[in-house]
């Protein structure tokens, strides 16, 4: 088996996965930090002893290794959406509001059943 034929997949999973380019992209801008705030500050001791640097460095390791995990799973299958059940409920509760809107006999029904009455006087009803 060729070098190529081994790389194949994870170079196909890589360039339709964008939650993986996301965190490639974050490995590399805290690595890159890391080493720019590192060259600045002139020795590889004071460097190691730089809490911002080792935060980065920390950063884009634990990244690359979340990078590396998800390369190694198999892909995640995504579940199938339920999107008919949505558009039957909707369907249902748009048919209902149209229903409500012509049948005047219905609409007395549901807002009596509601507890919203056609109070005609205009005052707030009385308490109890």
């Amino acid at each position: 088996m060729s070098t190529i034929e081994k790389v194949g997949p994870y170079v196909d999973r890589f360039l339709n996965d964008e939650e993986l380019q996301g965190r490639v992209r974050s490995a590399v801008k805290n690595g890159g930090g890391a080493m720019a705030r590192a060259r600045g500050r002139g020795s590889a001791k004071k460097a190691a002893q730089d809490p911002k640097v080792r935060r980065q460095a920390v950063a884009a390791i634990v990244t690359a290794r979340k990078v590396g995990e998800a390369l190694r799973e198999p892909e995640k299958k995504r579940k199938p959406r339920l999107r008919w059940v949505r558009r039957l409920l909707l369907l249902g509760i748009l048919g209902g509001a149209a229903y409500l809107a012509v049948d005047e006999d219905a609409r007395t029904k549901a807002m009596g059943a509601l507890g919203i009455g056609d109070d005609s006087s205009g005052s707030p009803p009385p308490t109890a």
